[in-house]
């Protein structure tokens, strides 16, 4: 897949059509990906690549308004100096152009990204498996792909971080075991299992994401999947 670096604007040749042609091989590909019904690291990379492209419009303003000026007239009769702004530099001249061009691309873009993950998210069942303990920042949680007939048994744990404004939760989670789907594998036998190899943990917090389409798992299914536990667990 073609890539952009977190400089891509500012590094090498600055040149609007140059810049332009490398925006569009890397949306070409992201597109690729997105009728592959690949989400990720694709969309995220270019969610990314949008945050970046609105900080570095913020900073061209914050410096516009902090521009050299010139004296263009001297007013005696008010005692004031009038002023006019010394033309901007045609390098800065050219990365707004790109910045101006690519942030709608890039947003068209994201929007398609956003269709996608909540169709997919819209197919998705999650529920809890058994009584849901008090302590939920530990647990496990199954996802059934019934295509293949398999269950996919992770582990995971919440953790909290923090920026200057708000807190966010996050989830970690670790590949622990995977089942075919039959009579004998169901999802309570997975979960009397996991009691019995650990009996200092008698409730294990434990969910189940169901998912009956066929989409690439790795890239779509299992990181949108993480973010529907975080959000049902949030909600309980």
């Amino acid at each position: 897949m073609f890539t952009l670096s977190n400089n891509w604007i500012t590094e090498g040749t600055i040149d609007f059509e140059y810049k332009k042609y490398l925006l569009l091989a890397y949306l070409r590909d992201i597109d690729q990906s997105f009728k592959n019904e690949k989400l990720y690291p694709p969309f995220a990379d270019l969610i990314q690549h949008h945050r970046n492209l609105l900080h570095l419009r913020h900073q061209l303003n914050l410096m516009e308004e902090q521009f050299p000026k010139a004296i263009s007239e001297v007013d005696l009769q008010r005692m004031k100096l009038l002023f006019e702004k010394i033309n901007e530099d045609k390098v800065v001249e050219e990365i707004e152009n790109i910045i101006n061009y690519a942030l709608p691309e890039m947003e068209a873009k994201i929007k398609n990204g956003i269709e996608i993950y909540e169709e997919v998210e819209h197919k998705l069942h999650v529920f809890s498996l058994g009584l849901i303990p008090l302590y939920k920042d530990d647990g496990y949680f199954l996802i059934s792909d019934f295509v293949k007939r398999n269950i996919l048994l992770y582990d995971y744990h919440f953790t909290i971080f923090a920026n200057s404004t708000e807190q966010f939760r996050a989830v970690k989670t670790n590949f622990v075991k995977s089942y075919k789907l039959s009579i004998s594998n169901t999802y309570e036998k997975i979960k009397y299992d996991l009691i019995k190899a650990d009996k200092s943990n008698p409730t294990p917090a434990t969910f189940v994401v169901e998912f009956k389409d066929n989409i690439p798992y790795r890239e779509t299914l299992l990181p949108v999947a993480k973010r529907s536990l975080v959000q049902f667990i949030s909600n309980i």
